[in-house]
């Protein structure tokens, strides 16, 4: 008797070719995923160039006050900070600190505007609390020099030399002469910054800040 005829295994079915259009739709779709991967990334890479662009050319705050931009101000421009030390009229030494004053965009009246030193690695007011502006009309210092090393008083000297005004914190401008304290700055003036211990080249820099005429005023120098 024969034997009941084996079945043999059916063979593997191969896929169904592709046709051409779904090769075409699937090599595309692969095209277009790529593209949106490289504009994404492009994006990124320009967002992150201009982030770091700003950090670079915004530079720190260096004594809490940000200065309006260009063109809605009245920038000061100092030249080069020159120190000599002299002698006071009543007794010690004194100081000066002769920072010249340039030019200026537009008219700056004292009134309304303040001298200000400050360190400039964090931006710390040196303030002059009590100081006493011991000037003449043409002495800087014609009393006695500022009592403690962290104290200065300012004079604003006029393009012929003489002294017109002297500043503090604690009473502004005043008048060395009588006469008024609210005066047009003249270029080629220069402003004096009087201490008992000389802060060239010691981290600190002077300002100036405040409004003329309702327009915001600004200019710095270092030390």
């Amino acid at each position: 008797m024969k034997g009941a005829d084996s079945v043999p295994d059916p063979s593997p079915t191969a896929d169904p070719p592709r046709s051409k259009a779904r090769t075409y739709r699937m090599a595309r779709s692969a095209t277009v995923a790529r593209r949106r991967g490289w504009a994404v990334a492009g994006v990124a890479l320009v967002v992150l160039a201009v982030a770091t662009y700003t950090i670079a050319t915004s530079g720190p705050l260096t004594h809490g006050y940000s200065p309006p931009g260009p063109g809605s101000s009245i920038v000061v421009q100092f030249g080069t900070p020159t120190t000599e030390a002299m002698t006071c009229a009543e007794g010690g030494t004194a100081y000066v600190e002769t920072i010249p004053w340039l030019n200026s965009s537009g008219p700056v009246w004292t009134a309304g505007v303040s001298v200000i030193v400050f360190e400039i690695t964090d931006g710390d007011f040196i303030g002059d609390p009590g100081v006493v502006a011991n000037a003449s009309p043409t002495v800087p210092c014609a009393g006695t020099p500022p009592p403690y090393s962290g104290l200065w008083y300012a004079v604003l000297l006029a393009p012929n030399s003489t002294t017109v005004l002297a500043f503090t914190d604690d009473a502004h401008w005043t008048a060395v002469t009588p006469g008024p304290s609210n005066v047009q700055v003249p270029n080629g003036s220069s402003l004096l910054l009087v201490t008992q211990r000389s802060l060239a080249e010691s981290g600190r820099g002077l300002e100036v800040t405040g409004l003329s005429n309702s327009i915001p005023v600004r200019g710095s120098v270092t030390l």
